[in-house]
């Protein structure tokens, strides 16, 4: 199958509505190795090790990793954080600890949390990798839901 010129999974389905969302599940970094990740993806597993290597990345690719919130949990391989033109973080002590920057120290400085980033935009090229460590903060999954739940009721 493929979307957009993209070669996708046989084990794969697409969802198609206003967006269209690809939904890959992946049991193994291995068997993903060789394949290219999709413009945005966002990853959610309990990994201990990295499922996403940045010779899989393509310039312009945003990750999302919301799967890594406790120690030694990892999706993503340090080296595309460092490749990252720009890493929004829920928030840098908390990603410090839990999340993808824990794997990457180096990094820390370099990242923006959410807020800042939201009062303050910065600009990144066109074909810039992006990344989003979200470790996940109360308020903000709280927020999440209501809106879910206000939407899904009115």
């Amino acid at each position: 199958m493929r979307l957009d010129g993209i070669a996708l999974p046989a084990n794969c389905w697409p969802v198609v509505g206003s967006t269209t969302l690809v939904v890959i599940p992946l049991k193994s970094p291995v068997r993903h190795a060789g394949s290219a990740v999709l413009p945005v993806t966002t990853t959610c597993a309990a990994s201990r090790e990295p499922l996403l290597h940045t010779h899989a990345i393509h310039p312009g690719t945003h990750l999302s990793c919301v799967g890594s919130d406790t120690p030694g949990k990892q999706e993503i391989d340090a080296a595309i954080l460092k490749r990252a033109a720009l890493v929004l973080a829920d928030s840098r002590a908390q990603c410090a600890r839990l999340g993808e920057l824990q794997h990457a120290a180096e990094e820390l400085s370099h990242a923006v949390e959410l807020g800042e980033f939201l009062e303050s935009p910065r600009a990144v090229a066109p074909g810039a990798v992006t990344v989003a460590d979200f470790t996940g903060l109360g308020v903000e999954d709280l927020y999440i839901a209501e809106y879910c739940w206000e939407k899904a009721n009115s």
